[in-house]
């Protein structure tokens, strides 16, 4: 059986909640990403987007890190 835990949700504050969301990371062009992460850097964006590397392909699990390292440090910045 599985084992369900709760967790505790993250949320923006209200000020921020318009910048916070972001449509899909793969949907913008280069040029519209570039744009969007100078103009809005509290949008998920700046946490899910990593550039595309050799590294990264070949292991999943330091894409992952690297996406949790940015998160948590965008929580301590933005919360």
């Amino acid at each position: 059986m599985a084992k369900i835990s709760p967790f505790k949700a993250v949320r923006p504050s209200k000020e921020a909640l318009p910048n916070f969301s972001s449509k899909s990371y793969k949907t913008y062009s280069e040029n519209e990403l570039k744009k969007e992460l100078k103009e809005n850097p509290t949008s998920f964006l700046s946490i899910i987007n990593i550039k595309k590397n050799a590294s990264f392909s070949a292991e999943k699990s330091k894409r992952y890190k690297l996406v949790k390292d940015r998160f948590e440090a965008f929580k301590r910045q933005t919360f």
